[in-house]
């Protein structure tokens, strides 16, 4: 199975937090801020939690998958026999 990689756009616009909130930013934020009123600017600073709805459809294409652990929590390591 090939390896699982991050969707680097979302991964630059969204931030997860350790309670499990997924944090977005507002679009337009980054440049030509002098055109914008100063009421947009000061609310695009901030990170806004995101819809339940679209947080699992994100977090699909950021987070890799659990791998469990055998029991007793060591993986056994191949040795060389001599």
């Amino acid at each position: 199975m090939p390896k699982l990689k991050t969707h680097k756009a979302s991964r630059k616009r969204v931030k997860v937090t350790a309670t499990g909130k997924v944090l977005v930013w507002p679009v337009g934020g980054r440049h030509m801020m002098s055109g914008k009123r100063s009421k947009n600017r000061r609310h695009m600073r901030r990170a806004r939690p995101l819809k339940s709805t679209d947080k699992r459809r994100v977090l699909r294409g950021l987070v890799r998958p659990v791998v469990e652990k055998p029991p007793g929590g060591q993986v056994e390591s191949p040795t060389k026999e001599q």
